[in-house]
């Protein structure tokens, strides 16, 4: 057994938890440690009561979503010209995401036919025709670890030992699903090259829109194409966030810290290909809004007010590639007709 990590303590609680997902060697693959980590109903991060999204100092990050003033006006009018409708009273607006606060307050809700906001474990329920939004959802999905050693690529597994936990590299069988992943690695690269990727994200995906008949999809994510992953990430790109702060140590402090790798763009065009969608578009965000929702910007920014303005601050924020601009990307989609299957 080669271990590639300092060991991390974990709570007693915690370690028995885990204990009873590993195999009797007491190894865990990465898959099933991050989906017990952000999922597991007793200690999962995004099981806890604790504020999670915001700027506050009890938070530990804060989206697009956060901006409530400014993003869903943005939204609202990149749906508009996406559809090519003056208004949206004849669609259904579906938020998918791991945090069940809704993007469409009260008043915004008014310009669709309906609202409604599901989590992740909740029956999804489209009416037709409709809008499905997510926003950093497809990055909140248990991912695995690669990494090339000797000459080919071998998962990283996870080991629970004396309450601690450690990755190493042990003469292992892939599981199915990471079977999947391997034939889509390249046959060679660089010594100790890292990919980490998500294959549930397009999973989920294509079971959230099994029934999507007409409309529009729209996803607001991290990601890359499959290629930059490959290539231009040795190190990876999984990481942690607590407190407002990113850090490379996944096993630290499991339940407390979100985790988190880059999407694969490629993997959710090729599902939502699959499931009849029209070639999806990827913009960077301050791209896809200054293109797709000029109206509600030109309100934003004509409006008679200092330069304290919060809908201004928020908007520069959106956009601006120093904030969230660049960093981001929007997936857009349409539908026109059921698919035959």
């Amino acid at each position: 057994m080669n271990r590639i990590s300092p060991a991390f303590p974990v709570r007693p609680a915690i370690a028995d938890s885990l204990g009873a997902l590993t195999n009797p060697q007491g190894l865990l693959d990465y898959e099933t440690f991050t989906r017990a980590a952000l999922y597991d109903p007793e200690w999962g991060y995004y099981r806890r009561k604790a504020p999670r999204v915001g700027k506050s100092d009890a938070a530990d990050f804060y989206t697009s979503s956060s901006h409530t003033l400014v993003f869903p006006l943005l939204l609202i009018d990149a749906c508009k010209h996406l559809l090519e409708v003056d208004d949206l009273r004849d669609y259904h607006w579906v938020e998918i995401g791991a945090e069940d606060h809704p993007i469409m307050d009260a008043t915004n809700a008014e310009q669709f036919a309906s609202c409604s906001t599901f989590r992740l474990d909740d029956p999804v329920e489209l009416l037709e025709p409709c809008i499905v939004m997510s926003n950093e959802l497809l990055d909140a999905q248990p991912f695995q670890r690669w990494i090339y050693l000797d000459g080919q690529w071998r998962p990283i597994r996870i080991l629970l030992e004396n309450d601690s936990l450690c990755e190493c590299i042990v003469p292992d069988s892939p599981s199915e699903s990471e079977a999947t992943i391997l034939k889509r690695l390249p046959d060679t690269a660089t010594e100790g090259y890292r990919v980490d990727v998500s294959l549930e994200a397009e999973q989920l995906l294509t079971r959230i829109l099994k029934g999507f008949q007409s409309g529009l999809f729209l996803t607001i994510d991290y990601g890359k194409p499959w290629e930059a992953i490959l290539t231009e990430c040795p190190e990876g790109t999984a990481r942690a966030y607590q407190g407002h702060a990113q850090n490379p140590d996944i096993l630290k402090d499991p339940g407390e810290q979100d985790l988190t790798c880059d999407v694969c763009w490629d993997f959710v065009i090729d599902a939502l290909e699959s499931e009849g969608f029209e070639k999806p578009k990827l913009n960077r965000q301050e791209s896809f809004f200054m293109r797709q929702a000029p109206d509600a910007i030109r309100s934003i920014v004509t409006r008679p007010s200092n330069l304290t303005d919060p809908l201004k601050g928020q908007l520069l924020e959106l956009i601006s590639p120093t904030h969230f601009g660049s960093r981001f990307q929007v997936l857009s989609t349409t539908k026109k007709q059921c698919r035959n299957h």
